[in-house]
């Protein structure tokens, strides 16, 4: 999902994303997705808040910041 919301010409996220949810299940298939190569500097367009569960699932959520 985040492959498809990134920008083609700056490679951040689209923006067209006011909020997303994300939860990010330690489990590896194959050889693995990495979800946030390309996103450096999201944090200047977006508010980013992780927090982990004791089941190890990672929740990340992206809110548009207000211009």
């Amino acid at each position: 999902m985040i492959l498809m919301l990134r920008s083609h010409s700056s490679g951040c996220m689209s923006p067209l994303v006011d909020h997303m949810h994300v939860a990010v299940v330690p489990i590896l298939l194959g050889r693995g997705v990495r979800l946030w190569d390309g996103l450096e500097g999201v944090e200047k367009d977006y508010e980013v808040e992780a927090t982990s569960s004791p089941s190890g699932v990672t929740h990340v959520t992206f809110t548009r910041k207000e211009t």
